[in-house]
């Protein structure tokens, strides 16, 4: 009898953004979904995470934080970030390549997929529902409290509301999860015969990227 395909918890990688790298000169971005930028000779690797700054024109993307999919060796996608309707790419811009720093102290992750709004209209015929965009959705991930590069980048993040990306990957090369949102709670408990433990929420601003 074949049985099902199991992934353990132990050899897992977390890991959050706590630094961000020299800035790369991009020369275009599309008005697509997702954006595409052209930047020649990037370098940059599927799955890497940027902070794009300095457009001028697509002013919007500015300080947006995106997980990249490579094109080619002069161009990439940034998964996530819909520019449709953006102002027309006109001169500048970079992105900066994140820096993450991994955790030995996790212990939980939990993360939904959020919810999808309902409104329910009532005639005299009958109810009909309508549908909303979902949400995102949340994760939660508890640790050991310790005072690590991970555990600072969350509290700074939460202290400065600023887009954060946390990177999973599971054991045996079976695929990296990365959420990219807002800290919204940082908590910490502990008691007599016990190990101080902590807890960090992220608000997804896009649904989770598998890949």
């Amino acid at each position: 009898m074949s049985q099902g395909q199991r992934i353990k918890f132990y050899g897992t990688t977390f890991a959050v953004i706590t630094a961000w790298g020299s800035a790369n000169a991009l020369t275009a971005i599309s008005n697509a979904n997702p954006a595409v930028v052209t930047d020649s000779a990037h370098a940059i690797t599927d799955g890497s995470v940027v902070k794009v700054g300095g457009v001028v024109g697509m002013e919007e993307v500015n300080d947006q934080v995106a997980v990249v999919e490579v094109v080619d060796a002069n161009s990439y996608r940034l998964l996530g970030i819909d520019s449709t309707n953006y102002g027309v790419y006109a001169s500048g811009g970079s992105v900066q390549v994140a820096t993450f720093s991994n955790s030995c102290e996790v212990t939980g992750y939990t993360g939904d997929s959020g919810t999808t709004t309902e409104t329910e209209t009532e005639t005299n015929c009958g109810k009909a529902i309508d549908f909303g965009s979902p949400d995102p959705g949340s994760v939660s991930i508890q640790y050991n409290h310790a005072p690590t590069d991970f555990q600072e980048a969350l509290e700074t993040a939460r202290r400065a509301v600023s887009t954060i990306a946390v990177k999973t990957t599971l054991p045996n090369n079976k695929g990296i999860m990365i959420d990219v949102g807002t800290i919204t709670q940082v908590g910490r408990s502990g008691s007599a015969g016990g190990m101080w433990a902590g807890s960090a929420t992220l608000r997804r601003i896009t649904d989770r990227f598998d890949l």
